[in-house]
């Protein structure tokens, strides 16, 4: 399962089972966000979490922007 088809199936879940959850997720992070959280906790995160969402998809970037979006703290 890769990434983007794990939060597939992680956000289609919550549609069916938590809608308010599901409403209340974070839009994703910009590579600005992705490279201070980055920075805040001294590593890289894996090229494949934070890819740009590719043309036909949800518009989400990789897994990893959710978490950090608006906060260089995990939720």
């Amino acid at each position: 399962m890769t990434v983007d088809e794990a939060w597939d199936h992680i956000e289609d879940w919550l549609r069916a089972n938590a809608p308010a959850t599901h409403a209340e997720l974070p839009p994703p992070a910009g590579a600005d966000e992705i490279r201070a959280a980055q920075d805040a906790i001294g590593c890289a995160f894996p090229a494949e979490l934070t890819a740009p969402a590719r043309p036909g998809t949800t518009g989400r970037a990789g897994s990893f922007s959710r978490p950090f979006t608006g906060s260089t703290t995990p939720a």
